[in-house]
Order: C-alpha cells, then structure tokens, then sequence
C-alpha cells in the first residue's frame, strides 16, 4: 500500500521539515483504504448470515430481486474492490521496487490459490481434503496486476490512462461476443477478461484443477492503471479536494450518460425501469464502465471529503480502527474471514443462516473489534522489525 517510496522518501529523508506533511498527505488514502475494509466485513458476513444475500451482479442474473435492505447493503460494498485496486501500491523508478512489485504479485497469487480457495471451499461446503475449485477472486486480479504494472507503470500518465480506457472497451466487446455465443469462451479468455469457471485437463484423471475465475485480471486492470496515475499524482503533491471532486464529477456524467442511454457501457445488465435502484444495479461480473464510474465517483467523494480533513485526522489516535486498518488492510482481508467462522461457532453471529441486513452491519462491527487489537499488534511489530516478509503482507 501507498508508503514512502524511491524519490518521494528520499526527498523526505533529506528534508526533515517535509516529512510531516507528506504522511499526512498519504492518511487520506489509509483512512479511505480502512473504510471500505469495513465495508467488505458487511459484505462476507452478510454473505455468512443473511440468506438473501445475493453473490450475482451480472447479465446473467439480470431478473434477480432483491428487498431495498438486502440490495443497499450489497451494493454499498460494491465500492470495495474498485477502491482496494485503485488505492494499491505504487513507487518510483527504483529497480528494487520493481523486484517488490512483481515478488508482492506472486506473494498474492499464492495466497488466493491455497489459502483463501481452502476458505471458500470451507464456506461452501466442500470436503476439506478437496483442492478443487481454486477461486481466483480479487487477490488474484491484484497479483496479475501488479505484475503487469512493472512494465505499464513506466508508461507517461496520459499512455496509462488510454490503456485503461482502450481495456474497458474491449472487455465489454469481448463480453458481447461471449454472450452472443451463448458460451464462457476459452480459459485463457476467462482469466483475462470474461471470467467463468474452467480448468487445464479433461476427465477424472487431470491433474490441474478446476478453477472458478470471479476477478478476470484486463477487467480490472483498468482502476489499476488510473490508480497508479492517481498515486503520481498524490506523491508529487498534485491532489486537491477540488481535483477529487471534478474527477468524481466526470465519473457521475460517465454513469448516468452510460446508464441512461443503456447501451454499451452497462455489460448486458440493463435497467428493467426507471427506479433508482435499477439504476444502481450494474454489473461487477464482469465489471462494467458504468460501474466502474459509479464506484469511483464514490471513492473520489470520499477522498475528497478525507483530504479536506487531513489536518483533522493527523491529530486522532493512531490506534484507532479506521486507521489501523488502512495500513494492515492485506492483513486485514486475511484475518477477518477466519474470525467470521469463529464468531459463527460461538454464536456472536447468527448460523444456520438466519440472519438479515441489519443484522449484517451489526455482526460486522463485531468481526472489526475483534481483528483490531490483532491488526494494531501486527501494525506495531512491522514497524518496529521492519523484516523482509512484512513487506508482502
């Protein structure tokens, strides 16, 4: 996640005077990184509990209904995994961050392969024992990622932000052509853009695993990209709220231009009437430009609002959740999943899932006091130690 890196940390080492400032600087981005690891708290315990919980947002669950509660509660963790990729780690031209950057893809790879799969297999069900299906999820779209943004990250500004608009385009060409063909397409076409469920092997025999691809990588690398520009841009000092808010400006124009010509842009999932929640009822499988625009007018907003009151949040105590979050965020995504299973064996959380939306926001505030004093003692030791390997996680 965003820390002092290459020319901007030495620029602050040589500068005592300037170190301050760019920390708080960087806060905003921890305390918007915090809240929406709140936000997917909501989203997997609902997930847990709530048994109108609904996992789909794509075309092809375009006649799904669900209650306001259990649609406002799904849709506002939609603003997760947009503002995770957007907000992702970046540098300068340093060789070594390079080496980083690539070593930290893979580190994230792995731990979407063994880890969390074992997790979501535990969730549905599956024999512990089983290795199948492996979930690439958004892990996965992140590792791929930064891999790809060794090479893209040296691209000028402008170049990045063409290629992530060259990327959204052709993603939603490919998923028309998908539909039209009334197929998933080949695996190599689902892990980079359409997503789907495949595998290398045939038969009872094969040795690969089957895998269920949720987060194609070219689908999301666009936030990527625009993030990488994004954190140019906050390192040389070039963000201002008034900068946020014109670009969450562009991005409402983009999404109700999109939405309501409902056309291209919204992914197959169109709007069924006029009510406000058919409007905010775009696709996220795979992401579509209209989501991508109501997500990240979001963000913007909220980082706007959250550089405004830097000067505020620099005076708060460093131990408190939003914060400690923000920086331990990986950390946090991998530790809050396991703490839901032990909330629900103990019966803070409601099993045999009876719980609801409401109950969902409740449950997660409890799964978020839990990891805190875990992630703040894992905040204290990676800054204090400073080892090799609290650097990937």
């Amino acid at each position: 996640m965003p820390e002092r890196t290459g020319t901007a940390a030495a620029n602050a080492a040589h500068a005592g005077s300037e170190v301050r400032p760019f920390v708080e600087r960087l806060l905003p981005l921890d305390w918007l990184r915090g809240l929406v690891m709140m936000l997917m708290a909501v989203d997997h315990v609902d997930a847990a509990t709530n048994p109108r919980h609904s996992m789909a947002d794509s075309a092809t669950a375009a006649g799904h209904t669900l209650s306001p509660p259990d649609f406002l509660t799904r849709w506002c963790t939609h603003l997760c995994a947009p503002t995770f990729l957007l907000l992702c780690e970046r540098g300068e031209t340093a060789r070594a961050f390079d080496r980083h950057l690539f070593g930290r893809g893979v580190v994230l790879l792995l731990i979407e392969a063994t880890f969390l799969s074992f997790i979501w297999r535990s969730a549905e069900g599956i024999e512990l024992t089983s290795l199948t299906p492996v979930f690439l999820q958004v892990l996965y779209a992140l590792g791929v990622g930064m891999m790809l943004m060794v090479p893209l990250r040296r691209l000028s500004g402008r170049a990045q932000v063409i290629l992530a608009t060259l990327l959204l385009l052709g993603v939603e060409v490919a998923h028309r052509l998908t539909l039209a063909r009334g197929s998933e397409g080949p695996f190599l076409l689902q892990l980079l853009v359409t997503g789907g469920s495949g595998g290398w092997g045939t038969g009872a025999g094969a040795s690969m695993p089957h895998v269920i691809v949720i987060y194609p990588v070219l689908a999301w690398l666009p936030v990527m990209l625009l993030g990488h520009v994004l954190g140019w841009a906050f390192v040389h000092r070039r963000v201002t709220p008034r900068v946020l808010l014109m670009l969450a400006s562009w991005s409402l124009v983009l999404f109700v231009a999109l939405r309501w010509r409902d056309g291209f842009g919204n992914m197959a999932l169109h709007r069924r009437s006029g009510e406000l929640l058919e409007w905010l009822h775009c696709s996220k499988y795979p992401p579509s430009i209209t989501f991508f625009a109501m997500e990240l007018c979001l963000a913007f907003l909220l980082l706007a609002g959250l550089v405004r009151a830097a000067n505020v949040l620099v005076r708060l105590p460093k131990w408190n959740p939003i914060e400690v979050l923000g920086q331990t965020a990986l950390f946090f995504y991998l530790l809050h999943l396991p703490m839901i299973g032990a909330l629900l064996a103990i019966g803070v959380l409601p099993g045999d899932r009876g719980g609801s939306a409401p109950q969902s926001w409740l449950g997660a505030l409890f799964v978020v006091l839990a990891c805190w004093p875990i992630c703040a003692a894992y905040r204290c030791y990676k800054q204090r130690w400073r080892h090799a390997w609290t650097r990937y996680l």
